[in-house]
């Protein structure tokens, strides 16, 4: 791989199968820094874990690449969080292959957190992994909150129908997304599969979107509203305590009045009593 060369090509497909490690990457990586034009990048089929972080902190800061494909390599949990961070800040990168990967559960969830943030992201390949009911539901929170999302395939991973439930829930609160492939899954029950075509396909499904959408809005209100009559009364209890010592002092002084009022009656009435006796 020669810098000058690659440094102008919009798209790079060459490196596809060669048996590349991370180590081979230095002038790739160069060419991510550098480049303005590259748009297009294949690294499919080789042995990249992306563990050192040099490629992706490149990819934090190019502001050309659309399409990374990154599919049948061994990027696991480690590199995946490392490729998270990267994406959470990159601003142009609508395509992403991440299949046949070895990434979990712990992976999904970093993939998740960026997915959550980032607002150009349109299409993430992740079947054929390790990615089970945890990080099924993680990727579904992030769909609830993502807008730019609109096709995530997880095929070929072990997903049960609870964490398939959780993604077709999800689902109520997205209509950006418009395929969710979660076909040949392990663990997947074909109704399950099934009720999530039937959400995809729904032509009301904008409204329903929508309706979800401002119900769960006017929860978060009703919830907020709550909680502020909930500190206003926690205010004034705290009100109350600073004030009760000042309180009981003023008892306190008020029962010695008291006291000394009666004393003095009664020194009187005494005085009073000898004086008689004297005279």
């Amino acid at each position: 791989m020669n810098f000058s060369d690659l440094v102008n090509e919009k798209g790079i497909n060459a490196l596809y199968n060669k048996g590349l490690h991370d180590d081979d990457l230095n002038v790739i990586t160069e060419v991510l820094q550098k480049s303005q034009v590259l748009e297009l990048l294949h690294l499919g089929a080789n042995r990249i874990t992306l563990t050192d972080g040099k490629f992706t902190d490149a990819l934090t800061t190019n502001r050309s690449l659309r399409f990374l494909h990154l599919g049948w390599n061994t990027i696991g949990d480690e590199g995946a969080k490392r490729l998270a961070d990267a994406i959470k800040v990159n601003r142009t990168l609508q395509k992403i292959y991440l299949n046949d990967n070895q990434i979990g559960n712990d992976g999904a969830r970093h993939l998740a957190d960026a997915v959550t943030i980032n607002k150009s992201l349109q299409v993430m390949r992740l079947y054929n992994n390790d990615i089970g009911d945890e990080g099924a539901s993680s990727l579904a929170s992030s769909i609830k909150e993502n807008e730019t999302l609109q096709e995530i395939y997880l095929n070929c991973n072990p997903i049960s129908d609870v964490g398939a439930q959780t993604l077709a829930d999800a689902l109520k609160y997205n209509f950006a997304i418009k395929t969710l492939d979660l076909w040949n899954s392990k663990r997947l029950s074909k109704n399950m599969q099934e009720e999530i075509e039937t959400i995809l396909s729904d032509p009301r499904r904008e409204v329903n979107v929508l309706r979800a959408i401002i119900a769960r809005k006017d929860e978060e209100m009703a919830a907020r509203d709550e909680e502020i009559v909930m500190l206003t009364a926690e205010n004034a209890a705290l009100k109350n305590d600073a004030e009760s010592p000042i309180r009981l002092l003023e008892r306190i002084m008020a029962g010695k009045d008291e006291k000394i009022a009666v004393l003095e009656s009664n020194a009187e009435s005494y005085r009073r009593l000898m004086g008689n006796v004297d005279g």
